[in-house]
């Protein structure tokens, strides 16, 4: 940086290095906290709207979009301390300008298509913002003139649907949003709010052909309802909060009363509040028991047959939120420090009462609390994880079900299987984006390429019109890569490849579920016929599970059979059940073996390693077949 590099921007500081200007912020913030603070564009060109406010660490930002593809950007900080901007003006032009007779740094990027950024800072409080957009310079300074504070409303979230409905997607703006859920058989939910509405809004579908409006109440303020419109579309639900000033619509297939119930239940947030999460793994015998929702922070709480509980809760970092570690007994806390995922963490343990564990990761705060070992605490956070949706299609040809799904969420992908009574099989498999895993494809002999289009999204369609022969469909729609085979006509292998969307999250199957502490998966292999998996521990135990089923090719299950005679030979038998399905245990001495499918003939399981009966049978419970 040269010396006579800095020129004071108010409370901020541009720096001037050999290929960036890097703007900081020095001193103390004056007046309000700028967290609580909300600034908006009061003039954009023609055609751009507000379209998202995605939340960043320390500024705030609003992305405005035109139906065009462009795009104008309004950030400010949040966090003065927190917020610094470089600017690269390899291409640019450099010069001075003003907004309200204040200085400004003006960028005019020299190349087609690219941004042009014009950075000033607020005269009464020093708040620092730019505006960044392919306008010229008048635009521009008319777009920062135009700034204006605006007050944060509040975001609504519904504290319960309809059971089987899951949230698709999600938009959270200035004064409005949208929420929409959707269920397995085509059922949709969309919930608005507006704070900024125009009177007379309750009138909205008056006069329409075939519409009447049944006078309700969603708590105590009056609501229209609006059952079975002319053009066949969703119920809707109106009704204006008087005390908060809010306008509401719920509309999807839903009945009158379901509406309703989902009115009644919406809750403000000051912001939206943070994404449900889950513990990947939990001590044997544990399951999810509930899940509370408050304004800052969410608990979901697992429970075992004993009735002991374990509490994982989570928030966003925020200054509303102070929790609290309050010894219950005289002995008092031994805090200690533990590691999750690398990074440090704060373990309070205490003799004869639940311990807790809490430690910050990704903006969020985390805590666990319940009779566990401090190693089980540190494995259960380390298995956090966001619930996401799983993207899979939502109609399959008639006859076909669900047979397979290969291991939930992986970074790589994930295929799902489907199955007839004939044996035949459809083969799903999406592969996110964000993986640079190349993905290759060999045409089947006889196949006619087609350019084809799945829901407006270009798509490639190798059809083999034999009977009795495999087509292959492959598409993107900007987030991920699918392709879809099958025995199917052009028009099914297209319905079906349209009805993919994200649906609730179901479990793999054929594979464990869930590990004893300190194993780790360290290799898997799958075919459509067999499974073999092999987890390890940090002593280098290893436990073992392999899986088969009669096929088309015998050779998997004949294998699978011989391994396991070899295995148990000379070793005694006990006649055990899995779930409701008969198999046998092997007490070996160092290594144990649990089979279990093998009456009937058609599936075999078989786990084996270093594990009482108790660990073999709550892993093998952990193993799904077919999902209904």
């Amino acid at each position: 940086m040269s010396a006579e590099a800095r020129e004071v921007f108010a409370g901020w500081v541009r720096e001037v290095y050999e290929n960036a200007f890097v703007y900081r912020f020095y001193g103390e913030a004056q007046g309000e906290s700028n967290a609580d603070t909300a600034y908006r564009l009061t003039w954009l060109p023609e055609g751009y709207r507000e379209a998202e406010r995605p939340d960043l660490a320390g500024m705030g930002n609003v992305l405005y979009r035109d139906d065009a593809g462009g795009l104008v950007v309004l950030a400010y900080a949040t966090d003065p301390e927190a917020f610094s901007l470089s600017v690269y003006p390899e291409h640019a032009t450099v010069r001075k300008t003003q907004v309200h007779g204040r200085p400004a740094d003006l960028y005019l990027d020299e190349q087609e298509g690219n941004r042009n950024l014009i950075v000033w800072t607020e005269e009464e409080t020093g708040q620092f913002f730019y505006v960044s957009g392919p306008q010229g310079e008048d635009e521009l300074v008319k777009m920062a003139e135009s700034v204006e504070k605006v007050e944060k409303t509040a975001v609504y979230r519904p504290s319960w649907v309809p059971e089987g409905y899951f949230q698709v997607s999600v938009m959270d703006l200035d004064g409005y949003g949208v929420l929409s859920y959707r269920n397995g058989e085509k059922g949709m939910l969309t919930i608005s709010y507006e704070h900024d509405f125009e009177a007379g809004v309750l009138a909205l579908f008056n006069g329409e052909e075939g519409v009447d409006a049944s006078s309700v109440f969603v708590g105590e303020y009056p609501a229209d309802l609006y059952l079975d419109r002319a053009d066949g579309s969703a119920n809707n639900l109106v009704w204006v909060d008087e005390d908060r000033g809010v306008f509401f619509w719920v509309a999807g297939t839903p009945d009158g009363e379901e509406l309703i119930r989902v009115g009644e239940s919406l809750e403000s947030f000051p912001e939206p509040p943070p994404e449900d999460r889950q513990l990947t793994w939990v001590p044997a015998g544990y399951r999810e028991d509930d899940r509370v929702r408050l304004a800052e922070q969410s608990h979901v709480l697992y429970q075992n047959d004993k009735g002991d509980l374990i509490s994982f809760g989570y928030c966003r970092n925020s200054e509303s939120v102070h929790p609290h570690v309050v010894p219950l007994g005289e002995e008092g806390l031994t805090p200690r420090t533990v590691l999750v995922n690398g990074k440090e963490a704060d373990l309070y343990l205490e003799k004869g009462a639940a311990n807790v564990l809490v430690w910050e990761e990704g903006g969020a705060f985390f805590s666990i609390q319940g009779y566990c070992s401090a190693e089980e605490l540190v494995a259960m956070a380390e298995s956090q994880e966001v619930i996401l949706p799983d993207r899979r299609p939502s109609w399959v040809p008639e006859d076909y079900v669900l047979y397979e799904r290969s291991f939930l969420h992986s970074k790589e992908s994930a295929t799902t299987i489907y199955e007839n009574p004939k044996s035949e099989f459809i083969i799903f498999r999406c592969q996110p984006n964000e993986t640079d895993r190349p993905f290759q494809l060999f045409p089947n002999e006889g196949s006619i390429e087609k350019q084809v289009s799945v829901n407006g999204h270009p798509a490639d369609l190798y059809s083999n019109p034999e009977p009795g022969s495999i087509s292959e469909l492959c598409w993107s729609d900007g987030e991920a890569f699918y392709y879809l085979s099958g025995d199917l006509s052009d028009e099914e292998i297209l319905k079906m490849a349209g009805s993919v969307q994200k649906l609730p999250p179901i479990p793999a199957t054929h594979i464990p579920t869930w590990l004893p502490l300190g194993y780790r998966d360290t290799s898997s292999s799958s075919g459509l016929w067999s499974r073999e998996a092999e987890y390890e521990n940090e002593a280098g135990e290893q436990l073992q599970f392999r899986f088969a089923r009669h096929g088309q090719e015998e050779e998997p299950m004949e294998e699978c059979l011989a391994e396991i005679r070899e295995a148990v030979a000379g070793l005694e038998g006990q006649e055990i059940t899995v779930d409701g399905c008969p198999g046998r245990l092997y007490l070996g001495g160092r290594v144990n073996h649990l089979l279990w499918g093998v009456e009937g003939g058609e599936e075999v399981y078989w786990l084996s390693g270093p594990l009482d009966e108790e660990l073999l049978l709550e892993t093998a419970r952990s193993v799904h077949g077919e999902v209904e």
